[in-house]
Parts: structure tokens; sequence; C-alpha cells
């Protein structure tokens, strides 16, 4: 689920991009601003997914770490 949230939020930025080329000086602005909210959301939950899973991984014992 989480998954999907990211590429929907890499697609609407994508997509708001492309509609920003084309749009007068004054919307192209407003909607590069929506297109850097979406990264920088995309980019966090990026993150909060990878602590996430750096938490979950289990933690070998010190003796077995030296063996390896």
């Amino acid at each position: 689920m989480a998954q999907d949230l990211v590429q929907f939020l890499t697609e609407t930025a994508h997509e708001t991009a492309a509609r920003a080329q084309g749009a007068s000086a004054t919307t192209r602005g407003e909607m590069i601003r929506e297109v850097e909210e979406l990264m920088a959301l995309r980019t966090r939950l990026l993150a909060r997914l990878t602590d996430s899973d750096h938490a979950n991984q289990l933690q070998l014992p010190l003796e077995i770490k030296a063996a390896a």
C-alpha cells in the first residue's frame, strides 16, 4: 500500500511538471511548487519506509556476526 502511494506521488508530480510546461508563467510557478511539495512528500515517505525496513530487520547475535 505504501509503494502505491509512492508511485501515485511520483506519477502525479511528473504529470504536473509536464502540464506546467505549457502553462502561463504565474501558473507554471504554482505548478512547480506543487511538484516540489509532491516530491518532498515522496521523499519523506521513502525515508520512513527505509527506516521501518531497517527497524524490522532481525539483529544477529554478536557471536554469529563475528563468525560471519
